[in-house]
């Protein structure tokens, strides 16, 4: 999952929770691999949903969904992971044996062999997906716009840099880098997407990215997952809603 489809996950997953903060939430964790300045770690912001759900409890329970949000991000209990190469094979990807979508990734994102494509795969699935989710349910597209807008970058950042004990100014910079990279009108092409997934790409070994051959790669990748995006996306949210609920049986009526 990339930006939208991490909110679709998280919102379908949780409809009845604040849609703003699930949906920022659900993006935050893509600052541990594409925010240069992001000072947390992984156990923190792409796996630590849970500890800030604990900390907004008694803190600020007004907030807790963007703990929520996190969590339907992370590996463990969330979309992401539906990123291994088995969980792909659902969307119609088998590692090794598409020879054409890994040479043109190889291309696209200059990238030294077919083993490293291998690796980015999941992103360039991702970003089609997010192609998908955009264009036939553009209320996701809605619900990130509110997020962005409506949501305060500053409050987000004492809230995480108390609950982490980070500088909460180093946390805010990293919120404000990670706004900025997401530009709303590149959601809903898959040019569009090559150029949110040039930004996200600054802060990995690969430089130079083909912006053209990316969006080539996201319609290759379009053309691999037709048919299948739908039960792909529904186990995403089954799986994820399942895994939350069995983690908080003392919050169930709180938050569910």
């Amino acid at each position: 999952m990339k930006v939208l489809g991490h909110i679709y996950v998280a919102i379908k997953a949780f409809p009845k929770r604040n849609h703003q903060l699930l949906a920022w939430g659900a993006i935050l964790p893509e600052m541990m691999f594409y925010v240069k300045e992001n000072p947390f770690e992984y156990r923190q912001i792409h796996e630590g949903g849970e500890k800030i759900v604990e900390f907004l409890r008694t803190r600020k329970p007004e907030w807790i969904d963007l703990g929520l949000g996190i969590i339907a991000h992370s590996q463990k209990k969330g979309a992401d992971f539906f990123d291994s190469p088995k969980k792909l094979r659902q969307l119609g990807y088998f590692q090794g044996e598409d020879t054409e979508f890994e040479e043109k990734i190889v291309e696209a994102l200059n990238l030294p062999n077919i083993k490293t494509a291998q690796s980015r795969a999941h992103n360039i699935l991702d970003l089609a997906l997010d192609l998908y989710i955009g264009q036939k349910y553009p209320w996701v597209m809605g619900e990130l716009t509110n997020a962005l807008t409506k949501i305060p970058v500053l409050e987000m950042a004492n809230i995480l840099s108390e609950c982490f004990t980070k500088p909460r100014n180093q946390v805010e910079i990293a919120l404000q880098k990670l706004k900025e990279m997401i530009n709303l009108e590149d959601l809903n092409t898959a040019k569009g997407l090559a150029r949110l997934w040039t930004r996200f790409s600054e802060a990995l070994p690969e430089k130079e990215i083909n912006t053209t051959k990316t969006a080539e790669a996201i319609n290759l990748a379009a053309k691999i997952i037709q048919g299948k995006q739908e039960a792909f996306l529904r186990s995403a949210v089954e799986r994820t809603r399942r895994s939350i609920n069995r983690s908080f049986p003392c919050l169930k009526e709180r938050l569910f």
